[in-house]
Order: C-alpha cells, then sequence, then structure tokens
C-alpha cells in the first residue's frame, strides 16, 4: 500500500526510535512509502503533522498516533485534532486513551515495538552489582530519586556502584564540583557517561548493568524499561499510569507517594516515585540477584511475545485496512 509517512526522525530519543521501528516495519511488510498520491496517510508526533497531512491530501484517510505523559492533553493538541479531521486516532496505551477521552477524542490502543538488538544476553559477573539509569537529566525523568535512593542505601562500603546516562548534563550541573568543569561525579560508586553513543554502544552499556531504575513521573510509553527486561535486566519503576500497561515479569514497583500538578507544558496531574520505594527495591533486587534474574530472563521472553515489530506492524495493517475501506 502506498503510505504517506510524516514523524519525527533524529539520533536521539526514544521519540525517533520509535518512528524508526515503525518506518522500517512498514517497509519490510511490503508498504511504499510515498509524497504523492498515497493511500492512507499516518502522522507520528505533535497533532500539527496532521494537519499539514489534511491540507495536503485532503481526501486521503488519515490516521494519528499519539502519547501523552500527564493526565490532560494540551488546549492547542485538542484543537489541532479537530482541526486535522483525523480519521483515526492511534494511542499507546490504555492511559493516554482515557486523557482523550476526558476532551471527547475516541482513540484505539497500538502498543510500541522493540527492535531486536535487546534480546536476551546472559550478564556479565565483575564482581559488582551495577544500578543503570540512562534518560535525561530532567525532571520528569526522576534521575535526581535514583541518585538520593541509592547513596542512601548504598555507602560505598558494599560492591555496588550506579550508572547514569545523559546526553548532556544540562540541569545537573550542581553534582559537579564549581572547579572541575569536566565532571567528575564527587560520588566514589557512581559513574557517570555522558554524550550520544552508537546503539552499539548502548547495547554493550546495558551489558554491564544488572538493574535499571527508573522512577519517572510521567511517561506515554517507556522504552528504556523494555530495553532492559528485552535484555534479561530486571527494572525498578512506577507500576502507575502509562507504565502499568508495559508490566510482566522482572518488572519491580517501587510505589508512588501520590501525585503532583506537571507544569504548563504538561497540563494535569503526573505521580511522585518513593524515594523510599526505590530504596528498598534496590535493596531487594541487590540481596536477591539470582532469583531476580530468572525472572528477567522469563520477562525478555514475554517482552518478544507481546510487543515484537513483527506483530506490532500486522495490527497496525488492520487498522489502516479499516480506515482504507
Amino acid at each position: 500500500m502506498r503510505i504517506y509517512y510524516d514523524t519525527t526522525e533524529s539520533k536521539n530519543g526514544g521519540f525517533s526510535i520509535l518512528s524508526a521501528g515503525i518506518k522500517n516495519g512498514l517497509i519490510k511488510a511490503g508498504h511504499e512509502l510515498v509524497d504523492s498520491n498515497p493511500e492512507v496517510c499516518f502522522t507520528y508526533g505533535i497533532p500539527d503533522r496532521a494537519v499539514q497531512a489534511r491540507k495536503k491530501f485532503p481526501n486521503t484517510p488519515l490516521i494519528y498516533y499519539t502519547v501523552w505523559e500527564s493526565s490532560r492533553y494540551p488546549e492547542v493538541y485538542l484543537k489541532a485534532i479537530k482541526e486535522a479531521k483525523i480519521d483515526l486516532v492511534l494511542t499507546a496505551t490504555k492511559f493516554t486513551q482515557w486523557v482523550l477521552s476526558r476532551d471527547g477524542i475516541e482513540s484505539k490502543v497500538w502498543w510500541h515495538g522493540i527492535d531486536d538488538r535487546w534480546q536476551y544476553k546472559p550478564r556479565r559477573d565483575d564482581g559488582v552489582f551495577t544500578f543503570l539509569h540512562y534518560n535525561a537529566y530532567e525532571w520528569r525523568k526522576g534521575w535526581e530519586i535514583v541518585l538520593g535512593a541509592f547513596l542512601e542505601e548504598f555507602d560505598g562500603s558494599e560492591p555496588v556502584k550506579l550508572i547514569l546516562k545523559a546526553r548532556e548534563r544540562d540541569n545537573a550541573d550542581y553534582l559537579f564540583p564549581v572547579n572541575n568543569p569536566n565532571g567528575v561525579l564527587p560520588f566514589s560508586n557512581v559513574e557517570e557517561v555522558l554524550g550520544h553513543i552508537s546503539d552499539e554502544a548502548m547495547v554493550e552499556l546495558l551489558e554491564r548493568a544488572d538493574c535499571g531504575v527508573f522512577p519517572v513521573r510521567g511517561e506515554g510509553w517507556f522504552l528504556p524499561s523494555m530495553e532492559c527486561v528485552g535484555q534479561g535486566i530486571p527494572v525498578i519503576m512506577p507500576k502507575a499510569m502509562a507504565m502499568e500497561e508495559q508490566w510482566g515479569m522482572g518488572y519491580f514497583d517501587c510505589g508512588i507517594d501520590g501525585y503532583i500538578n506537571a507544569s504548563p507544558r504538561y497540563p494535569g496531574y503526573m505521580i511522585m516515585p518513593s524515594l523510599e520505594g526505590v530504596r528498598k527495591q534496590m535493596r531487594y533486587v541487590y540481596e536477591h540477584e539470582k532469583e531476580v534474574r530468572v525472572l528477567a530472563k522469563k520477562g525478555s521472553e514475554e517482552v518478544y511475545n507481546k510487543f515484537n515489530w513483527t506483530k506490532i506492524i500486522g495490527e497496525l495493517e488492520n487498522y489502516i485496512n479499516l480506515v482504507v475501506t
């Protein structure tokens, strides 16, 4: 089928990774991505893309795919969805489906897929138990909860370390001594990996990890947890909002301390992950390493049975046929 596909692609971030997964999956399934005379339009990202597609192809069926991180959808995005006269809105979770429904937007749930490179790999045993958090140094990602919980629970006397991976330091400057701008962290058991690294290097970084820690405050869908469990690495994160729908074996719930108004960018509320809960789960996973690894290996099989791209693209094709016919 001839498909007009418009979305964001860059070298960084879950958004672009998923965009590339959808694009590559459609091509692999035999569809042709075109800029003229499409049989259907598919847009992913901010709804302005759907508006532009509708103007470009006013009589072509239009699918718009969205995710959202807080309990209300922005008013400007709602206006764009209505302006675009979209034939079918897809979203990754029942949570975002509920968010959209609060403003009268009907949608169907279509999950994200996971790339094959995150397949199960046996853990390395270097004598040090390593926690890993990789994401931006921003409030929504909860990186400071990870750091605080780790430093409170582990004083350096045990063979345990934490790796923080981020593209840039931006909101974390206060971690670094003023006289050391190059950024050696002032904690002997914490390592920082900074900057963009290749996909291969990212897989190798995960091979060093024994547990992923992600006390996020809000996500529309969360790729790092899928990538970790896909490789057989247990994950600590809150079982709430959109994250609950990815849940399976190998996940450990840190719990929440309540809800908080997010920001003008994210209307409504987000969650407040429990720092004490993160501490307790870090301790549990560390002290029960063998049994946790068994669960995470089963979780890897579960992730790929549920979220492999062949299955996910097949479900998208069903939705495409629905709007075309």
